[in-house]
């Protein structure tokens, strides 16, 4: 192969992947993946949209507020699905085989990390005020 038939064609995989760029690759790829198998049946394509796709923003930032018995019974009331949902949203890797209550679990301890780190450094802040006062 040429040079510039390595170009040409990279050209091509450019203006593809500009389409998708919103997107993670996993979507991406499963999206052509459902395209491609849908050309072949001559069927229309049943993925759903990036639109149809529930946001759990709310749910999050609602989260974020509470204390782990609260958000325990928070998320209790959701199904499994919407659980990995909210997972996948906050970027966060959960197994579908995994119980419910360990998504859970999983979910509010990726919170409670992030307020651990959060006071540690108010207390050193508070912990530095002090030094300087003296």
């Amino acid at each position: 192969m040429k040079v510039q038939t390595a170009i040409d064609t990279l050209e091509k995989v450019l203006a593809i992947l500009k389409q998708y760029e919103s997107v993670t690759v996993d979507e991406m790829l499963t999206d052509l993946s459902v395209r491609l198998s849908s050309a072949r049946t001559n069927k229309p394509a049943q993925q759903p949209k990036v639109d149809d796709i529930p946001d759990y923003t709310a749910v999050i930032q609602k989260i974020k507020t509470m204390n782990k018995e609260e958000a325990i019974s928070f998320l209790s009331r959701f199904k499994k699905d919407d659980i990995i949902a909210i997972g996948r949203q906050m970027n966060i890797k959960l197994k579908g085989k995994d119980q419910k209550k360990i998504l859970i679990e999983t979910i509010i301890n990726h919170y409670g990390f992030i307020h651990l780190h959060t006071q540690r450094g108010k207390k050193e802040t508070a912990h530095e005020t002090l030094l300087k006062t003296k």
